[in-house]
């Protein structure tokens, strides 16, 4: 197995190795004297463009698996988690659901990691009748060709809510009038929320200069650079994933651009921010829900044993896993058997400002859940609040 730059192919192998060891440490069913487990099935982009989400969320989830255990499990049943990876590939996240959906002994679907899965899952939901709590897709959910239905949840922050804040941030404290985009043109996220900025644009007053498309992994953007270039715009939105957004970042300061950036899920995960030269993501603006420097008890909880376990402060992708199994186990206890997904997913339907690392989540007759938005600079190897 060859690595990519991150590593990603051989650190999620031995991720999911460890996710394996700790999910049988949690005790299974006929074991003597051991109480069954409350199993989820878990799915997720380890591999593939979303690994670095992907790997994100895995740790996540071993956190809130290790978090839930020592608080007792569910009941005194202990969590175990069936984790597998989709690679980003729709049939093959559908081909997992189907899985879980025809082994009993599995009370919920966490994941799947991107919009496209997500969706591609959502649509078969129905008919295999098993509650889903996506852990990483942000798209605009409509514009992504998807339909909330019954057995569709997610713990994620949503891009619809985060571009507004965003670009008025950026118009207001930071002088933004004129904005260039970047999006990834073979990618449901990208697509999906390429609508939401250009209509927040046109209602904030700010002005598209250009816009721009690449596709996942391409090494040479310097024509649709050259032509942003010539736009000079205040800002560039580059609204692809976190394995291509610090490379655009790099590669337009390199040919003289001197915008500031802006975005959301490109920049979320610091361990890609490496792409980039030093300094060149100094002053980016990214929106998103997570605030570490929240003084709510789970917050704090969340990044002490993350720091724990990881060696390392916890990015946001981990925060919606952490939310998202959470959610899953306080749903399952809630229900009068942990085994029975209707009732499960009934009771994901009657959550009301359940304390999460995100904020207070409630749903109300829809999938997702209301979060505040929270603006920030990246500076150096970390962010801060935007002056």
């Amino acid at each position: 197995m060859r690595d990519n730059i991150f590593g990603l192919p051989r650190l999620a192998a031995a991720i999911l190795a460890a996710a394996a060891a700790l999910a049988r440490c949690g005790g299974g069913e006929g074991e003597k004297g051991a109480a069954a487990p409350v199993r989820f099935g878990v799915v997720l982009s380890t591999t593939g463009a979303a690994a670095p989400y992907g790997i994100d969320n895995l740790r996540g989830l071993q956190v809130a698996q290790e978090y839930l255990n020592e608080q007792g499990g569910i009941h005194g049943r202990p969590v175990e988690l069936v984790v597998h990876d989709d690679a980003g590939e729709p049939a093959q996240a559908v081909a997992l659901a189907r899985r879980f959906a025809g082994d009993r002994r599995v009370t919920g679907i966490v994941g799947p990691t991107r919009t496209g899965t997500a969706v591609a899952v959502a649509r078969v939901l129905p008919s295999l009748r098993i509650p889903m709590m996506s852990v990483g897709a942000t798209g605009d959910w409509r514009a992504a060709a998807g339909e909330f239905n019954e057995w569709t949840f997610r713990s994620t922050r949503v891009d619809t809510y985060l571009i507004p804040p965003l670009l008025r941030t950026a118009r207001d404290s930071l002088g933004v009038r004129t904005v260039a985009i970047v999006s990834t043109g073979d990618d449901d996220w990208s697509r999906s929320t390429l609508a939401v900025y250009r209509q927040t644009l046109r209602e904030l007053g700010m002005r598209l200069v250009a816009e721009e498309t690449q596709m996942t992994g391409d090494a040479d953007r310097s024509a649709q650079l050259t032509r942003i270039r010539a736009a000079a715009p205040d800002a560039l939105v580059i609204n692809t994933l976190a394995s291509d957004a610090p490379t655009i970042a790099d590669q337009a300061r390199r040919m003289g651009i001197r915008a500031r950036f802006l975005g959301t899920a490109g920049f979320t995960t610091p361990q890609t921010w490496k792409l980039a030269g030093p300094g060149v993501l100094d002053g980016t603006l990214v929106a998103d829900n997570y605030d570490p420097g929240s003084a709510r008890p789970i917050v704090g909880e969340f990044i002490r044993r993350y720091r724990a376990r990881f060696q390392a402060d916890p990015p946001p992708y981990a925060a919606y896993a952490f939310d998202g199994l959470l959610l899953m186990a306080e749903a399952a206890r809630r229900a009068p058997d942990p085994a029975d997904r209707r009732a499960v997913r009934d009771a994901l339907g009657t959550i009301r400002d359940f304390e999460a690392v995100l904020g207070r989540v409630s749903y109300r007759g829809r999938g997702d859940a209301d979060k505040p938005a929270v603006v920030r600079q990246i500076q150096g190897s970390g962010v801060r609040q935007v002056p």
